[in-house]
């Protein structure tokens, strides 16, 4: 089996991505949400799910890197606030559907989603994308 394939099998051809703010005061409740989101993706098929904490350091900025701007930039982070990103991997977009499907029937999942959508910074909206691989 070639690396790529293996990649595929592990990581899949499709991911959804997450970004959301959370005031840094709620640091600790929403690493324990997504320890429970976690197990529940996992429990219903999700082949990833990783979170990720923004590091504000800004290794891409300087000389010759004029065309990138920092993700800060398109969603501001106050000083008290923490941006976040969610990676979910899934075989393929049936696949994600077929898994979302399962979690809102989940019964665990509404009362997960209320603590999430109180904790996050208030007037901010969740920036969601799903994106497919390119076979290189």
């Amino acid at each position: 089996m070639s690396d790529l394939t293996q990649t595929q099998q592990e990581t899949g051809n499709y991911v959804g991505l997450v970004f959301y703010k959370v005031p840094k005061k709620f640091h600790n409740e929403i690493i324990q949400i997504n320890k429970e989101s976690f197990d529940m993706f996992k429990e219903h098929g999700a082949l990833k799910y990783e979170v990720f904490q923004l590091n504000n350091s800004r290794t891409w900025e300087g000389e010759g890197m004029e065309a990138f701007t920092n993700i800060t930039n398109l969603i501001p982070v106050g000083q008290g606030e923490e941006l976040w990103v969610e990676v979910h991997s899934y075989r393929d977009a049936e696949h994600a559907k077929e898994m979302m499907a399962n979690c809102e029937k989940d019964e665990r999942m509404q009362p997960l989603f209320k603590q999430f959508m109180d904790i996050i910074v208030p007037g901010s909206k969740v920036v969601m994308g799903d994106f497919s691989r390119l076979n290189l």
